[in-house]
């Protein structure tokens, strides 16, 4: 039973779906942290954020301009600098390799992977008001300076003690490979990872 004027309607032939497709652009894929929104970017020297993509298209790049991954990462970097002008704390470097190892049954280390900490600073270590460390009893993963005596020969309670390097990774999305390397990188160093 047709609907009147239908009568002589012949669909159009539609290539069977077995037949390759021709001339088709595929979408490159995006890894997780592209789907969650983080968007390369560059700092200036002067600390203003410029988009990657807005700095690829006007030509070639500065090579003082220093490259991150996220926004959030470049804001991170920001704020340290600043910290670092004013002295609280002291040798930033940026995107440092921390090579993860594992023991073979023969005994010797082997290198499997490498985690690529954001940021890695010394900080102060300071006493708190009872003579103890600030950052624990023991001074986990303190570097102290000299011979244990506060900086200066000052006897302040909140005089540093001394200085501790600290690694820190700027994520806005755990995934389940980092949580692994954390972890490794914190049994290996004896450290812990910060997060921020």
């Amino acid at each position: 039973m047709a609907w009147k004027g239908w009568e002589d309607y012949e669909p159009p032939t539609t290539p069977s779906k077995q037949t390759p497709k021709q001339n088709v652009a595929r979408r490159p894929s995006l890894d997780r942290g592209r789907r969650q929104g983080a968007k390369w970017c560059y700092v200036r020297p002067d600390n203003l954020i410029v988009d990657y993509k807005l700095a690829k298209e006007h030509g070639a790049i500065p090579k003082d301009w220093i490259r991150f991954q996220s926004q959030r990462e470049a804001k991170r970097f920001i704020y340290l600098k600043g910290e670092q002008e004013f002295g609280n704390i002291r040798n930033l470097r940026t995107q440092l390799d921390c090579p993860l190892y594992a023991i073979r049954p023969d005994g010797l280390k082997e290198k499997i992977c490498v985690l690529r900490v954001d940021f890695c600073y010394d900080r102060p270590i300071k006493r708190n008001a009872g003579g103890n460390l600030r950052n624990g009893v023991s001074g986990f993963g303190a570097r102290p300076i000299g011979t244990g005596r506060p900086a200066g020969g000052a006897t302040e309670p909140n005089a540093p003690y001394g200085w501790e390097e600290v690694h820190e990774d700027t994520k806005g999305w755990r995934q389940d490979a980092y949580i692994l390397k954390k972890k490794w990188f914190e049994a290996q160093y004896g450290k812990q990872l910060e997060e921020s």
